[in-house]
């Protein structure tokens, strides 16, 4: 498999490009700092900075405009997990918001070779290998529409409660002038 993803050019001249000088560990991936980079677009760009440790599953595209992965029961079972806490890739492609999916005549350009649905790719404006990467943090991501469904609700009990302690407390201010 890895053979495959070797094979292009962008796989191995941008070892030097890394975020972190440490030994590979997920939750050291820097992710503070102002302004605030969201923990997968950091950990995806650690990942394609380092390419000897997964050239095999992700890499650049020749151009650096883009992204190639090789969905691999390697990706699958050990790099997700490790990294990102999940092993579907599914999970993954949710994650990937605002990025443009690669079409399959794209994606077998960019590879030069044979075609396959074990690889995807994504493209973004903002992500690329030569940006800066203090431009990572504008890459926001799509609101969940469960979560905001959830604290909008949540918001909205917490005005009721607001307005009810304020009838309360109106009561009371009645009750005690009256007595």
């Amino acid at each position: 498999m890895g053979e495959l993803l070797a094979r292009i050019p962008s796989a191995l001249p941008q070892a030097e490009r890394v975020l972190s000088s440490q030994p590979l560990r997920p939750d050291k991936v820097e992710t503070e700092g102002p302004p605030a980079v969201m923990p997968f677009i950091s950990k995806l760009y650690h990942m394609l900075s380092h390419p000897e440790e997964f050239q095999d599953v992700l890499v650049w595209d020749a151009d650096g405009e883009a992204f190639i992965v090789h969905a691999s029961d390697h990706l699958v079972q050990e790099v997700f997990p490790l990294m990102f806490g999940h092993g579907t890739f599914a999970s993954f492609t949710r994650q990937v918001y605002s990025f443009r999916r690669l079409s399959p005549p794209e994606l077998r350009t960019r590879l030069s070779i044979p075609p396959s649905s074990s690889y995807s790719g994504w493209a973004h404006p903002l992500f690329t290998r030569d940006n800066d990467p203090d431009t990572l943090h504008l890459l926001a991501p799509r609101p969940n529409k469960a979560r905001e469904r959830s604290k909008s609700e949540k918001r909205e009990r917490e005005r009721e409660g607001e307005r009810d302690d304020g009838r309360k407390r109106s009561e009371k201010m009645k009750r005690g002038s009256a007595g």
